[in-house]
């Protein structure tokens, strides 16, 4: 089970070079969140903590050397692997800006033209298939939505009351729901 305390940062994608070297899918901007470590899980596992001696971007992907990974063999283990880190050591947003995990778990409402709500469901995952990001929207008994999570069809968030607003493009839902 996942703690909910550490965020996903990144995923190991394969060992790289003979040093023991990983090359990371790396979801934040800057390297700096691996400073004091990391945890990593592999699925439901239960999570490792990992000294980092290095990083650096090469090629687009981010490389990392822990302290106890020396050889290629023991960094081609970690393939696959989740880099967690606490939730405390993410920097303030900017202001009006939120990090993905916190709309987790959000209703998503429908606005309409003439102001009538509809709940579409939970807000079940956030993925980026081709740089879009993608939202899977989840309610019981009925089948899942993939929402485009474009400008243009997310209206607003409102972490106070747990809901997203949003305005899917016509015909997107009638797609899922006859």
């Amino acid at each position: 089970m996942r703690n909910p305390f550490l965020l996903p940062i990144g995923r190991i994608r394969k060992a790289h070079g003979i040093r023991g070297e990983v090359s990371v899918d790396y979801y934040a901007d800057s390297p700096n969140l691996l400073s004091g470590g990391v945890f990593l899980q592999l699925g439901e596992e239960e999570t490792i903590f990992h000294k980092v001696v290095s990083a650096r971007f090469h090629h687009g992907a981010l490389l990392v050397r822990f302290a106890d990974i020396v050889d290629r063999n023991a960094a081609e283990l970690l393939r696959g692997y989740d880099l967690l880190i606490p939730e405390e050591r993410l920097p303030e947003p900017d202001d009006g800006a939120i990090y993905l995990h916190e709309i987790l778990g959000l209703a998503v409402i429908v606005e309409a033209e003439d102001g009538t709500r509809t709940t579409l469901g939970i807000l079940a995952d956030i993925t980026e298939p081709g740089g879009q990001e993608l939202w899977t929207i989840v309610k019981d008994g009925e089948e899942d939505i993939l929402l485009p999570a474009a400008p243009e069809f997310v209206l607003g968030f409102d972490l106070e009351h747990g809901e997203v607003r949003v305005s899917p493009p016509p015909g997107l839902i009638e797609l899922y729901r006859t």
